[in-house]
């Protein structure tokens, strides 16, 4: 099935990595993955992605496009945007209905090399600031706990027989 292209509606040529058929933008170097197709294929081999870069011929220019407002080439739907990796500077758009996903070609090293950094162990400093910010977290919860306590206790001792019709 030919798809167009979400960035800029050109129709999207069918290659295939490892087994799985991609969509790839001769014009803007953007890829669609139908699904499950990019944990398929990072679960078959990590490096797929520079793979995946290295076929796409186009030179990408990196110029700003302004807020996303990309459709699913299947459903011609709004994308959803979400940060690769949770926490990662890429962002995907992802359909709602079939789960496919759009990456900007430019996007595809820095997926590559996000991924290769989150597989290393967090150095010293890394996990003394988990470890901060895990204690902090703890601190403001059993704080907010005695700001409720406290609040409890206050409307206790202002009590008065009569109050609210408890004592008659």
């Amino acid at each position: 099935m030919t798809y167009t292209c979400s960035n800029c509606s050109a129709s999207m040529i069918q290659e295939t990595a490892h087994g799985v058929e991609i969509g790839v933008c001769p014009n803007c170097g953007g890829v669609w993955l139908d699904g499950e197709e990019l944990r398929t294929l990072m679960t078959s081999d990590p490096n797929v992605i520079q793979e995946i870069e290295s076929s796409i011929h186009t030179q990408v220019d990196q110029k700003p496009l302004g807020p996303s407002k990309l459709l699913c080439p299947i459903h011609k739907t709004l994308l959803d945007e979400y940060h690769y990796l949770y926490n990662s500077p890429v962002i995907v758009h992802s359909c709602p209905e079939c789960g496919g996903m759009f990456i900007h070609g430019e996007d595809l090293p820095l997926m590559q090399q996000w991924y290769e950094n989150s597989l290393k162990p967090p150095t010293k400093e890394e996990e003394f600031k988990i470890e901060m910010a895990k204690d902090i977290a703890d601190h403001e919860a059993y704080m907010l706990r005695q700001q409720h306590l406290l609040g409890m206790f206050n409307t206790f001792r202002g009590f008065r027989p009569g109050w609210y019709g408890l004592w008659l």
